[in-house]
């Protein structure tokens, strides 16, 4: 059994804000589920979870943002072709796609917003 329980001085910020988020008393080594506000899909991460979709879709495509931040500009031909797909996917998904964005999640976070600096 956690020590750390619901409005508790023990509680950490993941605690308090998965709590509040999946209405059941969370503590560290719980298993809870939650809605996301917001998905961050990168140039080295997207093409793998493209793969693993598997053509399955998301319920809220609005809430993801693919970014190419790694790699921006194309410095090959090879890296194109990998932000080309990802383009394309993100379009034919609905998602956000925002291209040639070096530092992207920080400016994002440090913004304090749940949407993509444009």
């Amino acid at each position: 059994m956690a020590l750390a329980r619901r409005g508790s001085s023990l509680e950490n910020i993941s605690e308090k804000i998965l709590s509040k988020r999946s209405g059941v008393d969370a503590a560290s080594g719980d298993i809870v589920t939650v809605p996301v506000d917001l998905v961050f899909a990168h140039d080295g991460t997207l093409p793998l979870a493209i793969q693993e979709l598997g053509g399955h879709s998301v319920k809220f495509p609005e809430n993801v943002v693919a970014f190419c931040d790694h790699a921006s500009p194309s410095p090959s031909e090879k890296v194109s072709n990998v932000q080309t797909l990802m383009r394309q996917f993100a379009h034919s998904t609905g998602w956000i796609f925002m291209k040639m964005v070096m530092g992207f999640v920080i400016k994002l976070s440090s913004n304090g917003t749940r949407r993509p600096i444009r």
